[in-house]
């Protein structure tokens, strides 16, 4: 059995196989984000998220799952150590 994690998108829940590249969207589900939020953080001047398009392509972005992993783990803390607690 293929392992995927499931998401919401408008009333029903979506499955995201887990597989090696995501797509823009793929992160925003996977993240509870909107995708111009994901496009945003790929923006970002000190660590962006490290989203890939194919040289001379404006479209089709891709993200590694080890590299959202490892930004994910650089730009995230714990629930329980999170501020204002």
């Amino acid at each position: 059995m293929t392992e995927q994690t499931h998401y919401k998108h408008s009333t029903k829940r979506l499955p995201v196989p887990v597989k090696e590249y995501y797509s823009a969207h793929e992160v925003a589900c996977l993240l509870q984000i909107s995708k111009d939020k994901v496009y945003d953080l790929a923006r970002l001047p000190g660590d962006p998220l490290p989203l890939r398009v194919l040289r001379g392509h404006a479209r089709g972005s891709l993200i590694h799952r080890d590299d959202l992993r490892e930004w994910m783990e650089r730009n995230s803390v714990l629930f329980a150590e999170r501020i204002g607690r």
